[in-house]
């Protein structure tokens, strides 16, 4: 069963860079350092915030700590990944689905850096090693989809 209590298990102080100030962009609040990322999104995805479950601030927060999770998949090397890391991102990107922000854009860019870092995993493994890989994956995916279909239905 999907559980869809909003864990904040990833703080601010994971993401290098995060600045201290706070600037306000209609009616949300996000740190400085996420400002180009929050327009950028804002601009590119206007209903982002659209069907938010609660009011602005919550759903602003949610999308500040997103800010952070794109600005460091965008600046990590994929040698640099590690198994850690994406559950890092996974997180904040899962709680913003939670809270009603329409963030598929986010999940499918997780998907492809996931998909690239199990498959350079794979190619330095044996063939099972790659069957087991491929089967999580798999796995994963269908978590995936389980928890869209889920969101789609609050």
């Amino acid at each position: 069963m999907l559980d869809m209590k909003t864990i904040v298990d990833v703080p601010w102080s994971a993401f290098a860079g995060v600045s201290s100030e706070m600037v306000e962009i209609g009616h949300i609040q996000v740190h400085t350092s996420e400002l180009n990322w929050a327009m950028k999104i804002l601009a590119t995805y206007p209903e982002v915030l659209s069907d938010a479950r609660f009011d602005l601030p919550i759903a602003g927060t949610a999308l500040d700590l997103l800010c952070c999770v794109l600005w460091e998949m965008d600046n990590t090397p994929l040698y640099d990944l590690s198994h850690e890391i994406l559950t890092k991102w996974s997180s904040p990107i899962k709680n913003a689905c939670r809270l009603g922000l329409k963030v598929d854009f986010a999940l499918d860019h997780l998907r492809t850096v996931t998909r690239a870092f199990l498959g350079g995993k794979a190619s330095s493994s044996s063939l099972l090693e790659k069957r087991n890989i491929l089967i999580e994956i798999e796995k994963k995916e269908k978590k995936i989809q389980t928890l869209e279909e889920g969101v789609r239905k609050l």
